[in-house]
């Protein structure tokens, strides 16, 4: 997930970290045709520290730098979370790109944060953080996975709408590629929670009109 924030050179790359695991190499890319049918939704919180506040075992830490942080706008739930800007280094005209979600340690203090684009895959970013703000206060919280899986492979990312003064009914809550996005929230009253979706219909994006499938969700992460 990438966007341009108002008033600001700065691309939104959506970030997380869980070693090990492998998956489709882009959202909204092509679905197996022989996917293995889901029984119960798979649950993972995501954190990417190991016990000694290294990274995970399998984890690639791809690049790293100084940056600072504050409450994460797309995993919001979690106390480890964060929003994580590079600190900047020459031209300080040039766009810089903003990972969140990121993770830090809270046991070791706020010293060092960890950031993955997908949490099906194990290459991090790595950050010292010069200045933490905190994690998102307790009121604003929710129990809301930001990344999904579908039965069929598809991955889903938390959409952060810009719109405003739209019914949210009519807003996508996850985007999982080009015209096609899931609405509402998980529902989790069965072992195999199911969503809303609306896919490949139309270019322009957010009514979901009449045209709305359940898919199932394999795996959800917090």
């Amino acid at each position: 997930m990438r966007t341009f924030l108002p008033g600001l050179a700065v691309a939104l790359v959506a970030c997380a970290v869980l070693a090990g695991c492998s998956g489709p190499d882009a959202a909204g890319g092509d679905t197996p045709d022989d996917a293995e049918p889901v029984h119960a939704t798979r649950v993972i919180p995501v954190y990417p520290f190991a016990r000694d506040g290294d990274p995970a075992a399998g984890l690639d830490v791809v690049d790293e730098g100084e940056a600072t942080c504050w409450q994460s706008w797309v995993s919001v739930d979690s106390d480890h979370a964060r929003r994580c800007a590079p600190v900047p280094t020459g031209d300080p005209h040039t766009s810089k790109i903003v990972h969140d979600p990121c993770y830090v340690r809270p046991d070791e203090g706020t010293d060092r944060a960890l950031c993955l684009a997908d949490p099906t895959r194990s290459q991090a970013v790595a950050f010292d953080v010069v200045q933490d703000d905190g994690p998102r206060p307790a009121e604003e919280k929710e129990p809301k996975p930001w990344f999904l899986e579908l039965g069929d492979g598809r991955q889903c990312v938390l959409f952060l709408s810009p719109d405003e003064g739209v019914d949210p009914a009519e807003i996508p809550t996850y985007a999982c590629g080009q015209n096609d996005y899931l609405y509402g929230a998980p529902d989790t009253r069965s072992p195999v929670w199911t969503m809303a979706n609306r896919h490949g219909e139309a270019d322009t994006r957010i009514e979901p009109g009449h045209e709305l499938d359940e898919v199932q969700i394999r795996t959800a992460w917090l």
